[in-house]
């Protein structure tokens, strides 16, 4: 099961389920094999008239890749093809925002103040 805490989406294809995430460095990979920045990248799962079956392979592998290194671009592909173009948009989408999940709107929670000095109380 997919541990959401480290940005973990759950893709189940067929009779297998895959674990997408995007670390760091798989989100480099994927900007230099897209030659853009990953908020375009992000900005076009956002606005699904943007997106190419391309960039959601490349986006795709990059996120296979921690738990599948045996996958490479082409073997993507043929997730995504028996997957479908939507499942797989919707799986990666979360997988993207799984990797940013102060991104959505949700607020990082501010530091705890506490009083100064040692803790205790003077009398």
């Amino acid at each position: 099961m997919a541990n959401e805490i480290l940005g973990e989406v759950d893709f189940p294809v067929g009779d297998k389920t895959y674990r997408l995430r995007l670390s760091i460095n798989q989100i480099i990979q994927v900007e230099d094999l897209l030659g853009i920045g990953i908020i375009k990248i992000a900005g076009m799962f956002n606005d699904v008239d943007s997106l190419t079956a391309g960039s959601v392979r490349a986006v795709l592998w990059g996120a296979l890749r921690e738990h599948h290194p045996e996958v490479d671009i082409m073997g993507a592909g043929d997730i995504m093809a028996e997957a479908r173009l939507q499942s797989t948009i919707e799986h990666v989408g979360r997988a993207l925002q799984a990797a940013f999940p102060t991104a959505e709107g949700k607020e990082t929670p501010s530091p705890k103040r506490g009083r100064a000095g040692n803790g205790k109380r003077s009398t």
